[in-house]
């Protein structure tokens, strides 16, 4: 009998970062979308700081997806750095 090996899976908290990256850039973009210039800049600067932890520890305990976690957590990346640039210029031409 042949004992197959364990498919590697990635711990709850990698998911839940990558999501939650995303989730914040999304909400960031809204804000902007809205208006609402000091929405996008705090939540832009906390989706860099989950995003950016987000993906290293994707690429460490993510498992056989870390590469599908680490997309997810760079897409919300990206959207937290644009909506970061754009609500933090909204809010300088708003003085």
């Amino acid at each position: 009998m042949e004992l197959e090996e364990p498919i590697e899976k990635a711990p709850s908290s990698v998911v839940n970062l990558c999501v939650g990256a995303a989730a914040l850039g999304v909400i960031a973009i809204v804000g902007h979308l809205v208006g609402v210039f000091i929405l996008a800049v705090v939540f832009g600067a906390l989706g860099l700081l989950i995003g950016g932890f987000a993906m290293s520890r994707a690429y460490r305990d993510g498992g056989m997806n870390k590469n599908s976690y680490m997309g997810i957590a760079a897409v919300g990346l990206l959207l937290s750095v644009i909506a970061f640039m754009l609500g933090f210029i909204g809010l300088v031409g708003g003085m």
